[in-house]
Protein backbone atom coordinates (compact mmCIF):
# COMPACT_ATOMS: atom_id res chain seq x y z
CA UNK A 1 0.00 0.00 0.00
CA UNK A 2 3.01 2.33 0.39
CA UNK A 3 3.17 2.76 -3.41
CA UNK A 4 -0.34 4.16 -3.75
CA UNK A 5 -2.75 6.35 -1.82
CA UNK A 6 -6.52 6.08 -1.43
CA UNK A 7 -8.37 9.35 -1.02
CA UNK A 8 -11.83 8.42 0.25
CA UNK A 9 -13.01 12.03 0.12
CA UNK A 10 -12.16 12.39 -3.57
CA UNK A 11 -13.00 8.72 -4.28
CA UNK A 12 -9.78 8.01 -6.15
CA UNK A 13 -6.60 5.98 -5.79
CA UNK A 14 -3.33 7.49 -7.01
CA UNK A 15 0.21 6.18 -7.40
CA UNK A 16 2.62 8.16 -5.23
CA UNK A 17 5.59 8.02 -7.59
CA UNK A 18 3.58 9.41 -10.51
CA UNK A 19 1.96 12.11 -8.37
CA UNK A 20 5.34 13.18 -7.00
CA UNK A 21 6.45 13.81 -10.59
CA UNK A 22 3.37 15.92 -11.32
CA UNK A 23 1.84 13.22 -13.54
CA UNK A 24 -1.94 13.30 -13.15
CA UNK A 25 -3.15 9.79 -12.42
CA UNK A 26 -6.21 8.21 -10.87
CA UNK A 27 -8.19 5.04 -10.43
CA UNK A 28 -11.76 5.89 -9.49
CA UNK A 29 -13.67 4.36 -6.59
CA UNK A 30 -17.39 4.11 -5.92
CA UNK A 31 -19.66 6.01 -6.31
CA UNK A 32 -17.92 7.06 -9.55
CA UNK A 33 -19.36 4.85 -12.30
CA UNK A 34 -18.24 5.02 -15.93
CA UNK A 35 -20.47 2.20 -17.19
CA UNK A 36 -21.70 2.63 -20.76
CA UNK A 37 -24.76 0.42 -20.16
CA UNK A 38 -26.90 2.91 -18.31
CA UNK A 39 -30.38 3.89 -19.42
CA UNK A 40 -29.44 7.56 -19.26
CA UNK A 41 -26.13 8.13 -21.03
CA UNK A 42 -26.02 11.74 -19.80
CA UNK A 43 -25.04 10.32 -16.42
CA UNK A 44 -21.71 9.39 -17.99
CA UNK A 45 -21.08 13.03 -18.88
CA UNK A 46 -21.85 13.98 -15.29
CA UNK A 47 -19.25 11.49 -14.08
CA UNK A 48 -16.60 12.93 -16.38
CA UNK A 49 -17.43 16.44 -15.23
CA UNK A 50 -17.14 15.39 -11.60
CA UNK A 51 -13.80 13.70 -12.29
CA UNK A 52 -12.60 16.79 -14.13
CA UNK A 53 -13.39 18.90 -11.09
CA UNK A 54 -11.66 16.39 -8.79
CA UNK A 55 -8.47 16.27 -10.86
CA UNK A 56 -8.56 19.77 -12.35
CA UNK A 57 -8.43 18.73 -16.02
CA UNK A 58 -10.56 19.73 -19.04
CA UNK A 59 -13.31 17.17 -19.75
CA UNK A 60 -12.77 17.33 -23.51
CA UNK A 61 -9.17 16.23 -23.09
CA UNK A 62 -10.08 12.83 -21.64
CA UNK A 63 -9.73 10.20 -24.35
CA UNK A 64 -11.10 6.70 -23.82
CA UNK A 65 -10.99 4.04 -26.57
CA UNK A 66 -13.85 1.72 -27.48
CA UNK A 67 -12.49 -1.36 -25.71
CA UNK A 68 -13.08 -4.85 -27.12
CA UNK A 69 -10.57 -7.05 -25.22
CA UNK A 70 -8.11 -6.81 -28.11
CA UNK A 71 -4.33 -6.54 -28.14
CA UNK A 72 -4.53 -3.31 -30.15
CA UNK A 73 -2.65 -0.14 -29.14
CA UNK A 74 -2.96 3.29 -30.80
CA UNK A 75 -0.84 6.44 -30.67
CA UNK A 76 -2.77 9.63 -29.88
CA UNK A 77 -1.42 12.69 -31.69
CA UNK A 78 -2.73 16.01 -32.99
CA UNK A 79 -3.97 14.42 -36.22
CA UNK A 80 -6.27 11.84 -34.63
CA UNK A 81 -7.08 13.28 -31.22
CA UNK A 82 -10.80 13.42 -32.06
CA UNK A 83 -11.02 9.84 -33.34
CA UNK A 84 -13.16 7.12 -31.71
CA UNK A 85 -10.28 4.65 -31.35
CA UNK A 86 -12.63 1.74 -31.95
CA UNK A 87 -11.51 -1.83 -31.32
CA UNK A 88 -8.63 -0.49 -29.24
CA UNK A 89 -7.56 -1.39 -25.70
CA UNK A 90 -4.54 0.82 -25.15
CA UNK A 91 -3.45 4.37 -25.91
CA UNK A 92 -0.03 6.05 -25.92
CA UNK A 93 0.80 9.74 -26.27
CA UNK A 94 3.45 12.40 -25.75
CA UNK A 95 0.86 15.19 -25.82
CA UNK A 96 0.55 17.34 -22.71
CA UNK A 97 -2.80 18.01 -21.04
CA UNK A 98 -4.33 14.99 -22.81
CA UNK A 99 -5.68 12.38 -20.41
CA UNK A 100 -5.73 8.74 -21.50
CA UNK A 101 -8.44 6.62 -19.86
CA UNK A 102 -9.72 3.05 -19.77
CA UNK A 103 -12.82 1.67 -18.04
CA UNK A 104 -12.56 -1.45 -15.90
CA UNK A 105 -14.45 -3.86 -13.67
CA UNK A 106 -11.89 -6.50 -12.55
CA UNK A 107 -9.57 -6.10 -15.57
CA UNK A 108 -6.14 -4.55 -15.10
CA UNK A 109 -5.65 -0.89 -15.85
CA UNK A 110 -1.94 -0.64 -16.66
CA UNK A 111 -0.51 2.88 -16.59
CA UNK A 112 2.83 3.33 -18.37
CA UNK A 113 5.34 6.16 -18.06
CA UNK A 114 8.70 6.82 -19.67
CA UNK A 115 10.23 9.64 -17.58
CA UNK A 116 13.13 10.07 -20.01
CA UNK A 117 11.11 10.59 -23.20
CA UNK A 118 8.01 11.87 -21.35
CA UNK A 119 5.63 9.34 -22.88
CA UNK A 120 2.52 7.96 -21.18
CA UNK A 121 0.29 4.98 -21.91
CA UNK A 122 -2.90 3.44 -20.55
CA UNK A 123 -3.72 -0.21 -21.27
CA UNK A 124 -6.86 -2.25 -20.56
CA UNK A 125 -5.69 -5.80 -19.88
CA UNK A 126 -8.41 -8.28 -18.97
CA UNK A 127 -7.58 -11.97 -19.03
CA UNK A 128 -8.01 -11.99 -22.81
CA UNK A 129 -5.72 -8.99 -23.20
CA UNK A 130 -3.21 -10.63 -20.89
CA UNK A 131 -3.20 -13.75 -23.09
CA UNK A 132 -2.64 -11.44 -26.09
CA UNK A 133 0.25 -9.77 -24.22
CA UNK A 134 -1.21 -6.32 -24.78
CA UNK A 135 1.19 -4.71 -22.29
CA UNK A 136 4.11 -6.02 -24.36
CA UNK A 137 2.52 -4.59 -27.50
CA UNK A 138 2.40 -1.19 -25.77
CA UNK A 139 6.01 -1.05 -24.64
CA UNK A 140 7.28 -2.19 -28.05
CA UNK A 141 5.23 0.52 -29.75
CA UNK A 142 6.84 3.05 -27.40
CA UNK A 143 10.23 1.71 -28.48
CA UNK A 144 9.38 1.90 -32.17
CA UNK A 145 7.60 5.26 -32.30
CA UNK A 146 9.28 7.25 -29.53
CA UNK A 147 12.66 5.53 -29.14
CA UNK A 148 11.84 4.64 -25.54
CA UNK A 149 14.27 2.41 -23.68
CA UNK A 150 12.73 -0.54 -21.85
CA UNK A 151 15.14 0.18 -19.00
CA UNK A 152 13.40 3.54 -18.44
CA UNK A 153 9.76 2.48 -18.74
CA UNK A 154 7.70 2.29 -15.56
CA UNK A 155 4.55 0.18 -15.13
CA UNK A 156 1.74 0.89 -12.65
CA UNK A 157 -0.96 -1.77 -12.25
CA UNK A 158 -4.26 -0.51 -10.84
CA UNK A 159 -6.62 -2.55 -8.62
CA UNK A 160 -7.95 -5.62 -10.43
CA UNK A 161 -9.16 -9.10 -9.66
CA UNK A 162 -6.36 -11.09 -8.04
CA UNK A 163 -5.68 -14.82 -7.95
CA UNK A 164 -7.73 -15.22 -4.77
CA UNK A 165 -10.92 -14.45 -6.75
CA UNK A 166 -10.14 -15.08 -10.44
CA UNK A 167 -11.77 -18.49 -10.74
CA UNK A 168 -11.92 -20.11 -14.19
CA UNK A 169 -12.66 -23.46 -15.79
CA UNK A 170 -10.28 -25.81 -17.59
CA UNK A 171 -10.73 -24.17 -21.00
CA UNK A 172 -9.32 -20.83 -19.82
CA UNK A 173 -6.53 -22.54 -17.87
CA UNK A 174 -5.51 -24.33 -21.10
CA UNK A 175 -5.38 -21.01 -22.99
CA UNK A 176 -2.95 -19.62 -20.42
CA UNK A 177 -0.80 -22.74 -20.42
CA UNK A 178 -0.63 -22.77 -24.22
CA UNK A 179 0.29 -19.09 -24.49
CA UNK A 180 2.81 -18.85 -21.66
CA UNK A 181 5.01 -21.85 -22.32
CA UNK A 182 7.98 -19.50 -21.99
CA UNK A 183 7.12 -18.98 -18.31
CA UNK A 184 7.00 -21.30 -15.35
CA UNK A 185 3.24 -20.89 -15.67
CA UNK A 186 2.28 -23.35 -12.93
CA UNK A 187 3.45 -20.87 -10.29
CA UNK A 188 0.65 -18.55 -11.38
CA UNK A 189 -2.18 -21.15 -11.38
CA UNK A 190 -3.78 -22.76 -8.34
CA UNK A 191 -6.03 -25.82 -8.73
CA UNK A 192 -8.77 -26.05 -6.12
CA UNK A 193 -12.18 -27.78 -6.02
CA UNK A 194 -12.11 -28.55 -9.77
CA UNK A 195 -11.54 -24.87 -10.54
CA UNK A 196 -8.45 -22.87 -11.45
CA UNK A 197 -7.33 -19.59 -9.88
CA UNK A 198 -5.02 -17.57 -12.10
CA UNK A 199 -2.66 -14.75 -11.10
CA UNK A 200 -2.93 -12.51 -14.16
CA UNK A 201 -1.08 -9.66 -12.43
CA UNK A 202 1.82 -12.00 -11.71
CA UNK A 203 1.82 -13.16 -15.33
CA UNK A 204 1.94 -9.60 -16.66
CA UNK A 205 4.80 -8.77 -14.28
CA UNK A 206 6.67 -11.88 -15.42
CA UNK A 207 6.33 -11.24 -19.15
CA UNK A 208 7.23 -7.56 -18.73
CA UNK A 209 10.41 -8.32 -16.78
CA UNK A 210 11.30 -11.08 -19.22
CA UNK A 211 10.94 -8.53 -22.02
CA UNK A 212 13.29 -6.05 -20.34
CA UNK A 213 11.29 -3.91 -17.89
CA UNK A 214 13.14 -3.57 -14.59
CA UNK A 215 11.43 -5.42 -11.74
CA UNK A 216 11.69 -2.34 -9.52
CA UNK A 217 9.88 -0.32 -12.19
CA UNK A 218 6.71 -2.41 -11.91
CA UNK A 219 4.44 -1.08 -9.17
CA UNK A 220 1.15 -2.75 -8.27
CA UNK A 221 -1.63 -1.66 -5.94
CA UNK A 222 -2.08 -5.27 -4.68
CA UNK A 223 -5.79 -4.53 -4.23
CA UNK A 224 -8.37 -7.10 -5.37
CA UNK A 225 -11.50 -5.55 -6.88
CA UNK A 226 -13.79 -8.42 -5.94
CA UNK A 227 -12.56 -8.56 -2.34
CA UNK A 228 -13.18 -4.81 -2.11
CA UNK A 229 -16.37 -4.58 -4.15
CA UNK A 230 -17.95 -2.34 -1.52
CA UNK A 231 -15.51 0.37 -2.67
CA UNK A 232 -14.60 -0.74 -6.21
CA UNK A 233 -16.80 -1.97 -9.07
CA UNK A 234 -16.34 -5.68 -9.78
CA UNK A 235 -17.97 -7.74 -12.51
CA UNK A 236 -17.35 -10.96 -10.60
CA UNK A 237 -19.12 -9.50 -7.56
CA UNK A 238 -21.97 -7.62 -9.26
CA UNK A 239 -22.54 -9.46 -12.55
CA UNK A 240 -23.99 -7.84 -15.66
CA UNK A 241 -25.16 -4.81 -13.69
CA UNK A 242 -21.64 -3.99 -12.53
CA UNK A 243 -20.47 -0.39 -12.86
CA UNK A 244 -17.10 0.60 -14.24
CA UNK A 245 -14.03 2.12 -12.65
CA UNK A 246 -11.83 4.45 -14.67
CA UNK A 247 -8.04 4.52 -14.80
CA UNK A 248 -6.45 7.72 -16.08
CA UNK A 249 -3.04 9.25 -16.72
CA UNK A 250 -2.04 12.67 -18.08
CA UNK A 251 1.13 14.66 -18.72
CA UNK A 252 0.94 18.10 -17.15
CA UNK A 253 2.15 21.18 -19.01
CA UNK A 254 5.04 21.54 -16.59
Amino acid sequence: MEDCKINLNKKILTFNKLSDRNIINAFTLRPFDFSNKRDDSSNIDDEYKALKDTLGIPTKRIIKPVQKHTGNIEIVDETNINNRFDNTDGLITNLKNVALATSLADCQGILIYDPNKRIIGNVHSGWRGTVKRIAINAIHLMEERFDSSLADIEIYICPSILRCCFEVDKDVEILFKNEFKDLNIDQFIEHKNKKYYIDTVGINKAVLTKEGIKRENIITSNICTKCNSDKIHSYRADGKNAGRNLSLIMLNET
